[in-house]
């Protein structure tokens, strides 16, 4: 069992998949990587579109991907990756944006080279007003956030949860950091962040093996999590 919650494998609603064809091979792909559990998130920006009308398409394209025959390999959670603007409040319910049957939503930062008062007090609207717990995606990929300890434990203690990319595992230094909030509790999930292509599963074995023999059950520590948080049937 492998739990991937960061995909975008959906076709023609963001910049991941750009057919359906593109969906199947990916679909296929994965399978191969031994991906099991897959969290369908498209991104969704809330100045560009309601939340109602996002949710439409992508349930509807969401039917297209379990017509596919290599959707029955998969136990499939369906999200999003929404982008933390100020607009996304001026919605009454946030309840279509987590995954499925849950409170969790994945939520995507603005790219900055500092944590700000605002991102914080958005967090905490979410936190309290929304009833929403926010995973925050990609972890990695914010300076900010990746290797500062105290912002990590602020931000678990107002209620978030951590999301690193598969990508993260590749390199030495990244990996030692992945390890490293994995061992002090701010390393929830992982996901690949799918959009064209996946990780071959040559490489993907060996950078979770190189990772297991310093965190032994490492793996399947977070997919378990992931299954049993975000792979919720309403």
């Amino acid at each position: 069992m492998f739990a991937d919650v960061h995909s975008h494998i959906l076709c023609e609603i963001d910049d991941g998949a750009r057919d359906i064809e593109e969906t199947k091979e990916l679909l296929v792909q994965l399978r191969k990587n031994g991906v099991t559990h897959l969290a369908l998130t498209p991104h969704y920006y809330p100045h560009k579109r309601s939340v109602r009308s996002f949710s439409e398409k992508r349930d509807g394209l969401f039917q297209g991907v379990k017509a596919l025959p290599e959707a029955k390999h998969f136990v499939f959670s369906l999200g999003a990756e929404v982008y933390l603007g100020e607009t996304l409040f001026n919605n009454e319910s946030l309840d279509p944006l987590c995954y499925r049957g849950t409170r969790y939503m994945l939520t995507e930062l603005e790219y900055s080279p500092y944590f700000t008062d605002a991102t914080k007090y958005r967090l905490l609207h979410l936190i309290e007003d929304y009833n929403v717990i926010p995973v925050l995606a990609h972890i990695d990929r914010y300076s900010f956030l990746w290797k500062d300890m105290e912002l990590l434990a602020e931000l678990k203690r107002m209620g978030c949860c951590f999301q690193v990319n598969f990508s993260a595992l590749r390199g030495f230094f990244s990996r030692r950091q992945a390890m490293k909030l994995y061992k002090n509790g701010f390393l929830d999930f992982i996901g690949e962040d799918v959009h064209h292509s996946v990780v071959p599963s040559a490489e993907r074995k060996k950078y979770l093996t190189q990772t297991e023999k310093s965190c032994p059950g490492f793996a399947g520590s977070v997919s378990r999590e992931a299954v049993s948080r975000l792979f919720v049937s309403r």
